[in-house]
């Protein structure tokens, strides 16, 4: 039986090596086991060699010729006036121009935001052919801290986020918190809302690396730190408690390994300089690529997780929970975060925001004794989180439209 196609708008797609393009090819990898074809329509450059099959390269004018030209005072007075941070804006209209051409048989177009490019895209779809529209969320829209908090841009933002809500057949969040907050939000489009979470290719394998030799625990957070995920909780209390002498700096090392952006910058620079001159931190703010990342992470004895918004995970929880070793994680109660690291049998600790100082030295002393001998993640994870898994959920939704 031939396959069916279903049109995928992603921004971001590989060769493109950020986590946006994560999920979307996730999903177009599997989707033929589930019977049906994506064709992809992307703003992602393709290797010299060229895009793969059924991947469709529309080139971002902005990017693409820089900063001059009609293309380029368009986006910018629209980002300046309405949509700070946005970008693909004078991408939509080709995007949707080149659709019906690639992909002539579609009834169904899926758009994974951020950002909001593939959703203005889809829904002009939508109405021009009457494609049944599937909205998927890597990012909540509105609530989000990586997004603008000047009023204007949250009550477009809310604005937005309703009329996808009326207008998409169907939405996808990553969470469950992020679902059951919408159903409570948009009662009307309930029935229209799931959950597909973020997880792993069951065929890209991470586990533990042997532990070097050295004097000293490695607690490692690789990533930047950016839109509300900061350090500085954790970085006062081992100030504390090298202060009076509870916690020896010769005895760990807090790794962070990546770019530090404004929302992620130190409140106590003098906290962070004497940390760093006892040896005890260490801050690499550069830009790695995912396997050195990875390979940082693995041989690990200790791993820090930073929530940024209670209703997402962030996309290191999956290489953490197969690596096994613990996790402290700042964290809020019943987030998506604490729920899984409940489930997950990996040892952790949470922290949760406004805990008092002394409770948040208890807890980071606690974890310091924790064993760093790797735990296999429960097959709650495994069954849950993997490629195979969620894109048979996607395949079974796209059945229903």
């Amino acid at each position: 039986m031939a396959a069916k196609s279903v049109l995928l708008l992603a921004y971001a797609f590989p060769p493109e090596n950020i986590v946006g393009a994560a999920r979307p090819a996730r999903f177009f990898k599997y989707l033929p086991q589930f019977g049906y074809q994506p064709e992809v329509i992307t703003a992602s450059p393709p290797l010299p060699t060229g895009s793969p099959p059924h991947v469709h390269y529309v080139p971002d004018a902005v990017l693409d010729k820089g900063r001059t030209g009609l293309a380029f005072q368009y986006e910018r007075l629209l980002r300046r006036l309405l949509l700070p941070g946005e970008c693909g804006l004078t991408w939509i209209w080709p995007a949707v121009a080149l659709a019906p051409r690639v992909a002539p048989a579609c009834t169904v177009v899926f758009s994974t935001f951020p950002p909001l490019a593939t959703h203005f895209a889809a829904y002009r779809l939508k109405q021009r052919y009457g494609m049944r529209w599937v909205a998927d969320f890597r990012d909540p829209l509105t609530g989000a801290t990586a997004r603008s908090t000047a009023s204007l841009h949250r009550r477009l933002d809310a604005f937005l986020e309703s009329l996808i809500f009326r207008h998409a057949d169907l939405i996808i969040a990553n969470t469950a918190p992020a679902g059951e907050t919408w159903r409570q939000r948009y009662p009307a489009a309930r029935q229209r809302i799931e959950v597909i979470w973020n997880g792993f290719d069951p065929e890209d394998s991470l586990e533990p690396a042997p532990i070097p030799p050295r004097p000293y625990r490695v607690l490692a957070h690789v990533g930047g730190l950016y839109g509300g995920r900061t350090a500085n909780v954790l970085l006062a209390s081992l100030d504390r408690l090298v202060a009076r002498q509870a916690l020896s700096p010769s005895t760990f090392r807090l790794k962070l390994v990546g770019p530090i952006e404004d929302g992620g910058a130190f409140s106590d620079p003098a906290c962070l300089e004497r940390l760093t001159e006892l040896g005890c931190v260490q801050c690499s703010p550069l830009q790695i690529p995912a396997t050195e990342a990875r390979h940082i992470a693995a041989e690990a004895d200790s791993l820090l997780l930073l929530e940024h918004t209670p209703l997402q995970a962030p996309a290191k929880i999956f290489d953490y929970l197969r690596i096994g070793r613990p996790i402290l994680a700042f964290a809020s109660p019943e987030s998506a975060v604490e729920r899984m690291l409940q489930q997950s049998g990996v040892p952790f600790r949470c922290i949760y925001p406004g805990a008092p100082a002394p409770d948040v030295d208890r807890i980071v002393l606690d974890f310091f004794s924790l064993p760093n001998t790797p735990v296999p993640a429960s097959t709650w994870f495994y069954d849950r989180f993997n490629a195979i898994h969620q894109t048979r959920q996607l395949a079974g939704l796209l059945d229903r439209l």
